[in-house]
């Protein structure tokens, strides 16, 4: 049906290590034709660490006051209004990269970048390859469009640079992680891309 995808860290973050009693929307990027939100599940994690302790929650207490509420009607959906938003990355170049090949065609590297983030289908920039024994700089210049459905849980950001290889497949050159929430969130009335 769909998917929702959780930094454990963030909800180790949160008061009492834990997102309690919560609606999530379920979306699928793995499918074209699925667009939007597929469904909602209520979750509650915890997550600790050595000599946490968990907070209790008084299960029975808790199912009676939702048994009132549903008698008096006053029970309703999932209150989840997601927006579609894209995490846009903008790579342009790499520099100064060791070679990764030498063999009868030359010594080089044939590298691409490679994003991950919140469940969707890694996306990758074209290869580039570079010929050279050291001090290779490969230009990209794209545009990597990721589809974020806001609010989301997830705030890990990796980005990867990868040397293709088709023989002993793809091997990793370098990688980071960003921060989500620390991506500027453009305003489009303002002329962002949102």
């Amino acid at each position: 049906i769909g998917t929702y995808q959780v930094n454990l860290l963030s909800i180790y973050g949160r008061e009492d290590h834990e997102l309690y009693d919560q609606w999530v929307a379920l979306t699928d990027p793995s499918n074209k034709d699925d667009t939007g939100v597929q469904g909602y599940l209520k979750v509650s994690l915890t997550v600790l660490g050595p000599g946490d302790k968990q907070k209790f929650h008084d299960l029975e207490k808790e199912y009676e006051e939702a048994k009132e509420k549903e008698e008096s009607g006053a029970v309703s959906g999932p209150d989840i209004k997601p927006k579609l938003h894209f995490l846009v990355v903008s790579v342009f170049w790499a520099a100064d990269l060791p070679m990764m090949e030498s063999g009868i065609t030359g010594s080089g590297t044939n590298c691409y970048v490679r994003v991950d983030f919140a469940g969707n289908p890694p996306l990758k920039t074209k290869k580039d390859y570079v010929r050279g024994r050291s001090g290779l700089s490969p230009e990209f210049m794209e545009q990597l469009w990721i589809p974020v459905m806001d609010p989301t849980m997830s705030t890990r950001i990796a980005l990867s640079l990868w040397d293709h290889d088709f023989f002993s497949g793809d091997k990793l050159v370098a990688h980071t992680y960003f921060d989500y929430r620390d991506v500027p969130q453009l305003d489009k009335e303002a002329g962002g891309g949102g």
